[in-house]
């Protein structure tokens, strides 16, 4: 059977999370799909877990990099399948993600093949919006840039890697390269896993505020739009911050 499918895990330090995610992944058909492990260095029992079900993946390393995207680019070098998906140890793929997935993966080339989501621990479900949202709000024109994105190994031959300059938003980059063309994208109706919320840009989300501001400038975006967006986005960050601390102080008295 020629595999049309790579399931890309990063780690860092997620020993919790390991077990249940290699679970998870164990209850779908490892014949249809490889499995690549990019492992940050892990200090706290997460490679020696890794270590001991290593015969499970088609590709494992662990060592320290760079940052989430030079992994991933290291990640996009082992891929030899057409099309890849990225998980994080604390995402979980829904049981029939291969059913919902493979049948997409046709000889038509979509660059992109976008997916439902559901949002945890809210348990709320998000979809693709319209294209053209790619615009001004990258992350309401995608399910999600990770869990609900199946990408074309193709995209990467015309836009290059993942731009390490960007710590937090690298993807959200990639993706409006391939958003604002006239590359075909396919809308699935079905939900791919669960993501979970609180990663890097939510821990971080003053500097994944200027990053998208940033390269939204870069690619041709209104300047005078993004600006206001980012001042928007700024002081909600600011307002939501603040009330925060005000709730924290008051539950200590």
């Amino acid at each position: 059977m020629i595999k049309k499918l790579s399931i890309v895990t990063m780690t860092y330090n997620c020993s919790n999370e390991v077990d249940s995610y290699l679970k998870s992944f164990q209850l779908l058909d490892r014949t249809q799909y490889d499995w690549i492990i990019i492992d940050a260095g892990s200090t706290d029992g997460t490679f020696e877990k890794l270590s001991a079900s290593s015969e499970l993946f088609d590709y494992f390393i662990s060592e320290r990099d760079e940052g989430f995207y030079h992994g991933l680019n290291k990640a996009l070098a082992m891929i030899r399948t057409p099309y890849y998906m990225v998980f994080g140890a604390d995402d979980r793929p829904e049981p029939d993600l291969l059913e919902s997935i493979l049948g997409c993966l046709s000889a038509d080339d979509a660059m992109l093949v976008l997916g439902g989501v559901r949002l945890m621990p809210l348990n709320k479900v998000k979809f693709a919006g319209p294209r053209w949202l790619h615009r001004f709000v990258l992350g309401r024109a995608v399910s999600h840039h990770s869990v609900g994105t199946v990408i074309n190994m193709k995209a990467h031959a015309l836009f290059g890697a993942y731009d390490i300059n960007y710590r937090l938003v690298a993807d959200a980059l990639f993706l409006k390269k391939i958003l604002k063309g006239k590359l075909k994208v396919k809308y699935s109706d079905r939900i791919f896993g669960e993501f979970a919320l609180g990663g890097m840009s939510s821990k971080h989300q003053l500097r994944s505020i200027v990053e998208t501001l940033l390269y939204q400038i870069s690619e041709g975006s209104n300047v005078v739009v993004q600006v206001a967006l980012a001042s928007a986005r700024i002081f909600k960050w600011a307002l939501l911050s603040r009330l925060a601390n005000v709730l924290g102080k008051n539950s200590l008295t």
